[in-house]
């Protein structure tokens, strides 16, 4: 498979050997070793900043499934009385970093620590859009972030971890256009 864990596949008769996984999840490696979709699944939590569990970033996107259940609460998170847990992930270049908690069973909050380090200042969001679940939206420079997600009041549970990630432009600011030199064509029609 993509992380390099060791598996088997089956063929009977004539086959094309496709994807193999290993046979179960590898705790902390950021990978999906079972190939459920969901990276480091039935892992115990990543109970604070400096033990943050890796999430290696696919192109695209990345799920992980976890539970706060079993932890405690962090100094400085969002919600002071629910167990939270931590990932963090490292970008090559900048990027437009979107990250939600949509599919939790669990009422989440989530956090981003965008200094590099654990303790840095933390921005937080709940409830978005009308649900109970979170996102936060960046555009990141290439570094290493911490990601916190955290329950609404003292409750715990089961909760799914979304992050999308696109590459933007080296200074990560739109490109002015110069009046009379460029054109565009197209319709707002349908727009809101």
């Amino acid at each position: 498979n993509a992380c390099g864990a060791a598996g088997t596949q089956s063929c009977t008769g004539s086959c094309t050997a496709g994807t193999c996984c290993g046979g179960s999840e590898t705790c902390g490696n950021g990978c999906d070793d079972d190939c459920d979709g969901l990276i480091d699944d039935g892992c115990p939590p990543p109970d604070d900043c400096a033990t943050a569990s890796t999430i290696v970033l696919p192109a695209g996107r990345a799920t992980v499934g976890g539970t706060t259940t079993g932890a405690t609460e962090s100094a400085g998170s969002c919600d002071s009385t629910a167990p939270d847990v931590w990932y963090r992930f490292t970008l090559t270049r900048r990027e437009i970093v979107y990250i939600n908690t949509y599919g939790s069973a669990l009422d989440t909050q989530i956090g981003l620590v965008t200094s590099g380090a654990c303790g840095g200042a933390i921005s937080c969001n709940a409830d978005a859009c009308g649900t109970m679940q979170s996102e936060i939206v960046q555009n990141l420079a290439a570094g290493t972030y911490f990601v916190l997600v955290d329950g609404a009041g003292a409750v715990p549970g089961d909760f799914v971890l979304n992050i999308e990630h696109l590459p933007v432009g080296s200074d990560g600011v739109a490109t002015p256009v110069v009046a009379g030199t460029t054109s565009f064509t197209g319709s707002t029609t349908g727009g809101t």
